[in-house]
């Protein structure tokens, strides 16, 4: 253990790593079942926060993801939850021995702290997936970008790709419409959206289908996008000229950190979970995109970290007795 690594006295009934929808309702859950509860993310409020509009998340009427999360980190505010923007490097189950009973307890990682908790409840969520072509790395943030939310008006009146063959995809090109002069959707098979968001996109006079079809290099000028080469002809050609690059492809799991502790994990390195938001690992839960739960939705999320906080609660009742 590093010397210039500050233990903290305090032992927390449950720490909750991450802070979109599974960690704050696992906070909420948490709070209301009186325990000392810490909520630390890098980013409070989550990928969803990126999202232009939520149309699906029930009791709420369309909004933003920012402005949806906002009243959820409203919520947390009346309910007087610790919340703490910071990394989780590092996480150890250790053996506590007292009064002749041992039980085993979380040391967290954390900004140069250590902090101690009797469970932990992983709500890490996920990252961007990268497309991986030539000429991404060297373009990132010079046109290539992975949040239409974040960057779409960087691009007014630009002609724009997206390149995805999901829904979050779809959804991406009818907001990139709203800036750009025009917009494709570069689908490796066929785009694959609700039916509501294919309307629109068929309805959308500045969105056009490129499939089957695959990006296979980002072209530039050295200092910005000036196009895509595509793997198949696209009206006679396999040169697209466009502005800027928008990479929808999916997400990778943010899971390193808990390895080390020997947590089962499938094939897409997503935590394995059961229907009560277990892990193998027993006081370790988790909740939201980060688990093998195949419907990755905000909804699906705040579901699990509710039933994380729960089971927490369970675990702490039997192995310590009183949680408090």
């Amino acid at each position: 253990m590093s010397d210039n690594i500050n233990v903290e006295s305090e032992l927390y009934d449950i720490i909750i790593i991450g802070g979109g929808c599974a960690g704050l309702a696992a906070a909420l859950y948490a709070k209301r079942y009186q325990l000392k509860t810490l909520v630390i993310a890098k980013e409070l409020g989550g990928l969803i926060t990126t999202t232009h509009i939520v149309e699906n998340y029930p009791g709420i009427l369309p909004m933003s993801g920012w402005d949806m999360m906002n009243i959820f980190l409203k919520q947390m505010e009346q309910l007087e939850v610790e919340l703490r923007e910071g990394e989780v490097t590092a996480i150890r189950r250790v053996e506590r021995c007292a009064d002749g009973s041992c039980s085993h307890t979380f040391e967290l990682d954390a900004n140069g702290k250590i902090l101690t908790a009797k469970s932990v409840v992983f709500a890490t969520g996920t990252k961007h997936r990268e497309l991986g072509a030539p000429g991404e790395e060297m373009y990132r943030n010079k046109g290539v970008s992975y949040c239409a939310t974040c960057d779409g008006a960087l691009f007014k009146k630009k002609p724009l790709l997206v390149v995805g063959g999901g829904d979050s995809a779809a959804k991406e090109a009818l907001l990139l419409s709203t800036y750009g002069s025009h917009v494709w959707v570069a689908a490796r098979s066929t785009l694959r959206a609700e039916p509501i968001n294919l309307r629109r996109i068929d309805n959308n006079e500045k969105v056009d289908i490129i499939a089957p079809n695959e990006v296979v290099e980002i072209l530039g000028d050295g200092k910005s996008v000036t196009g895509v080469t595509l793997k198949n002809e696209y009206n006679g050609s396999t040169h697209l000229e466009v502005q800027g690059v928008f990479i929808e492809i999916g997400h990778l799991p943010q899971n390193e950190i808990a390895v080390p502790l020997g947590v089962t994990m499938n094939a897409k390195k997503e935590i394995c979970i059961d229907r009560e938001s277990k892990t193998n690992v027993p006081g370790f839960f988790a909740a939201g995109d980060c688990t093998d739960t195949g419907w990755k939705q905000a909804i699906v999320s705040a579901s699990e970290g509710s039933q994380a906080a729960n089971s927490a609660y369970e675990y702490l009742t039997k192995q310590f007795v009183s949680p408090k």
